[in-house]
């Protein structure tokens, strides 16, 4: 994902803070009629399972 039309990559990482991660529903370009905690526990398990995760 390009960083200048985007927030984070395609795992969820932030472009511009070093290791942080938005795993909410906040990086949604919209909002949807429906609710998005399935997908957003989706990301979640995504990025959790990816091994992006580094401390």
């Amino acid at each position: 994902m390009d960083p200048a039309t985007s927030v984070v990559d395609p795992y969820c990482k932030s472009h511009d803070v070093d290791n942080l991660w938005i795993v909410d529903s906040s990086p949604f370009p919209s909002s949807a009629e429906v609710n998005p905690a399935l997908t957003v526990a989706s990301l979640a398990l995504r990025v959790a399972e990816s091994g992006q995760l580094t401390a």
